[in-house]
């Protein structure tokens, strides 16, 4: 046992990998923080602020970014609300409908439009 203790790349049956091994290397597990997001939610009241940030963590289950606030106090708001949750939705910041809600609700007016109900534009 000592003799094995004295070998550098292992110890009974774990080693180590070599310095030059890429692939047992350690990996970044979850994404880095973004050094800055702006604020999307229409509804939050920060909505078109860009904050910060400065660490993330769950509130209530719920994933949200540690920030400093505008006026220099941190806070937290959640990640949903922010530039870097909106990418996951697929939407720009402020659309209210993706491009085929859109093209739906086109289709549902349609009809009307060709009735003379409503402007027609």
């Amino acid at each position: 046992m000592l003799d094995e203790l004295a070998d550098p790349l292992g110890v009974l049956d774990v080693g180590l990998a070599t310095g030059d091994d890429q692939h047992h290397r350690l990996h970044e597990l979850r994404s880095s923080l973004p050094g800055e997001v702006m604020v999307t939610a229409l509804v939050h009241p920060l909505c078109g602020e860009r904050l910060t940030v400065e660490g993330r963590r769950r509130v209530g289950g719920v994933p949200c970014l540690i920030v400093r606030l505008p006026d220099g106090t941190p806070g937290t708001v959640e990640v949903q609300a922010t530039s870097a949750g909106s990418a996951d939705l697929g939407l720009s910041a402020g659309a209210l409908l993706s491009v085929e809600g859109v093209r739906g609700l086109r289709r549902l007016l349609a009809p009307r439009a060709e009735a003379g109900e409503g402007s027609g534009t």
